[in-house]
Protein backbone atom coordinates (compact mmCIF):
# COMPACT_ATOMS: atom_id res chain seq x y z
CA UNK A 1 0.00 0.00 0.00
CA UNK A 2 2.83 2.45 1.00
CA UNK A 3 5.26 1.39 -2.05
CA UNK A 4 1.91 2.09 -4.24
CA UNK A 5 1.38 5.30 -2.99
CA UNK A 6 5.39 5.92 -3.10
CA UNK A 7 5.49 6.03 0.57
CA UNK A 8 8.86 4.49 0.99
CA UNK A 9 9.88 5.47 4.26
CA UNK A 10 6.57 3.94 5.35
CA UNK A 11 7.31 0.81 3.43
CA UNK A 12 10.63 0.42 4.33
CA UNK A 13 9.55 0.75 8.38
CA UNK A 14 6.85 -2.01 7.53
CA UNK A 15 8.83 -4.48 6.04
CA UNK A 16 11.63 -4.02 8.93
CA UNK A 17 9.27 -4.34 11.17
CA UNK A 18 6.86 -7.22 10.21
CA UNK A 19 8.18 -8.27 6.77
CA UNK A 20 11.72 -9.90 7.70
CA UNK A 21 15.30 -8.94 5.88
CA UNK A 22 14.29 -10.18 2.76
CA UNK A 23 11.41 -7.84 2.74
CA UNK A 24 13.53 -4.79 3.91
CA UNK A 25 16.16 -5.21 1.43
CA UNK A 26 13.59 -5.46 -1.38
CA UNK A 27 11.51 -2.44 -0.51
CA UNK A 28 14.98 -0.66 -0.01
CA UNK A 29 15.62 -2.20 -3.21
CA UNK A 30 12.46 -0.52 -4.91
CA UNK A 31 12.76 2.52 -3.53
CA UNK A 32 16.19 2.98 -5.29
CA UNK A 33 14.70 1.90 -8.20
CA UNK A 34 12.50 4.70 -8.17
CA UNK A 35 15.42 7.45 -7.75
CA UNK A 36 17.91 6.57 -9.82
CA UNK A 37 21.72 8.31 -9.58
CA UNK A 38 22.86 9.62 -6.89
CA UNK A 39 19.87 9.12 -5.05
CA UNK A 40 19.64 5.42 -4.94
CA UNK A 41 23.56 4.85 -4.53
CA UNK A 42 23.42 7.59 -1.26
CA UNK A 43 20.31 5.24 -0.21
CA UNK A 44 21.47 1.89 -0.32
CA UNK A 45 24.59 3.31 0.92
CA UNK A 46 22.43 4.15 3.82
CA UNK A 47 21.19 0.63 4.36
CA UNK A 48 24.32 -0.79 3.59
CA UNK A 49 22.70 -2.70 0.74
CA UNK A 50 24.69 -0.94 -2.17
CA UNK A 51 26.41 -4.26 -3.23
CA UNK A 52 23.49 -6.66 -2.51
CA UNK A 53 21.21 -4.17 -4.99
CA UNK A 54 24.00 -4.60 -7.69
CA UNK A 55 24.12 -7.83 -7.49
CA UNK A 56 20.63 -8.24 -7.06
CA UNK A 57 20.01 -6.09 -10.37
CA UNK A 58 22.76 -7.83 -12.55
CA UNK A 59 20.88 -11.35 -11.66
CA UNK A 60 17.45 -10.19 -12.58
CA UNK A 61 18.35 -8.58 -15.99
CA UNK A 62 18.22 -4.91 -14.54
CA UNK A 63 21.58 -4.54 -16.49
CA UNK A 64 20.99 -0.83 -16.76
CA UNK A 65 20.18 -0.18 -12.97
CA UNK A 66 22.96 -2.50 -11.93
CA UNK A 67 25.42 -0.30 -14.50
CA UNK A 68 24.56 2.78 -13.14
CA UNK A 69 24.52 1.81 -9.50
CA UNK A 70 28.46 0.84 -10.17
CA UNK A 71 29.37 3.40 -12.38
CA UNK A 72 29.03 5.64 -9.43
CA UNK A 73 29.64 4.08 -6.62
CA UNK A 74 31.66 0.30 -7.45
CA UNK A 75 33.49 0.58 -10.69
CA UNK A 76 35.07 -2.47 -9.57
CA UNK A 77 31.68 -4.82 -10.13
CA UNK A 78 31.32 -3.45 -13.83
CA UNK A 79 33.87 -6.09 -15.36
CA UNK A 80 30.85 -8.78 -13.27
CA UNK A 81 27.74 -7.10 -14.59
CA UNK A 82 29.28 -7.20 -18.48
CA UNK A 83 29.97 -10.78 -17.67
CA UNK A 84 26.45 -11.26 -16.55
CA UNK A 85 25.17 -9.12 -19.16
CA UNK A 86 26.93 -11.29 -22.07
CA UNK A 87 26.24 -14.80 -20.94
CA UNK A 88 22.19 -13.28 -20.82
CA UNK A 89 23.08 -12.07 -24.24
CA UNK A 90 24.49 -15.02 -25.46
CA UNK A 91 21.35 -17.54 -23.74
CA UNK A 92 19.07 -15.10 -26.43
CA UNK A 93 21.62 -15.81 -29.31
CA UNK A 94 22.43 -11.97 -29.81
CA UNK A 95 26.26 -12.90 -30.21
CA UNK A 96 27.42 -9.24 -31.29
CA UNK A 97 26.38 -7.85 -27.94
CA UNK A 98 27.54 -10.71 -25.80
CA UNK A 99 30.77 -10.13 -27.54
CA UNK A 100 31.08 -6.87 -27.06
CA UNK A 101 30.13 -7.34 -23.17
CA UNK A 102 32.40 -10.13 -22.86
CA UNK A 103 35.64 -7.66 -24.10
CA UNK A 104 34.58 -5.20 -21.76
CA UNK A 105 34.56 -7.55 -19.04
CA UNK A 106 38.07 -8.69 -20.06
CA UNK A 107 37.19 -12.20 -20.82
CA UNK A 108 37.57 -12.85 -24.51
CA UNK A 109 38.42 -16.51 -24.38
CA UNK A 110 34.14 -16.94 -22.88
CA UNK A 111 33.18 -15.14 -26.54
CA UNK A 112 35.89 -17.77 -28.93
CA UNK A 113 33.86 -20.31 -26.45
CA UNK A 114 30.28 -18.95 -27.28
CA UNK A 115 31.12 -18.44 -31.13
CA UNK A 116 32.47 -21.95 -31.05
CA UNK A 117 29.65 -23.61 -29.82
CA UNK A 118 27.25 -21.98 -32.07
CA UNK A 119 29.89 -23.05 -35.09
CA UNK A 120 30.40 -20.22 -36.03
CA UNK A 121 34.17 -20.32 -36.23
CA UNK A 122 35.25 -17.57 -38.28
CA UNK A 123 34.15 -15.33 -35.63
CA UNK A 124 36.00 -17.44 -32.97
CA UNK A 125 38.81 -16.95 -35.23
CA UNK A 126 38.31 -13.67 -35.22
CA UNK A 127 38.43 -13.04 -31.68
CA UNK A 128 40.94 -15.25 -30.89
CA UNK A 129 43.63 -13.41 -33.60
CA UNK A 130 43.20 -10.26 -31.94
CA UNK A 131 42.64 -11.22 -28.45
CA UNK A 132 44.19 -14.32 -28.10
CA UNK A 133 47.09 -14.90 -30.77
CA UNK A 134 48.88 -17.37 -28.50
CA UNK A 135 45.75 -19.67 -28.83
CA UNK A 136 45.29 -19.16 -32.41
CA UNK A 137 47.43 -21.87 -34.00
CA UNK A 138 45.37 -24.41 -30.97
CA UNK A 139 41.84 -23.57 -32.29
CA UNK A 140 42.84 -23.58 -35.66
CA UNK A 141 43.39 -27.00 -35.18
CA UNK A 142 40.29 -27.98 -32.79
CA UNK A 143 38.14 -26.15 -36.00
CA UNK A 144 40.63 -28.37 -38.82
CA UNK A 145 39.41 -31.62 -36.37
CA UNK A 146 35.99 -30.38 -36.41
CA UNK A 147 35.49 -30.00 -40.09
CA UNK A 148 37.27 -33.21 -40.77
CA UNK A 149 34.48 -34.65 -38.98
CA UNK A 150 31.76 -33.32 -40.25
CA UNK A 151 33.41 -34.04 -43.60
CA UNK A 152 33.84 -30.49 -44.57
CA UNK A 153 36.35 -29.51 -46.49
Amino acid sequence: MYRVNDMWEDAYRVAKSHGGAAAQKQVAYLWARSLEGEAAVKLLNKFGLLEYAIDFASNNLSFDFAFDLARLSSKEKLPEIHLKHAIYLEDEKEFQKAEAFLLRAQRPELAVKYYKDADLWSDAMRICKEYLPNKLSMLQEEYEKETSKKGIR
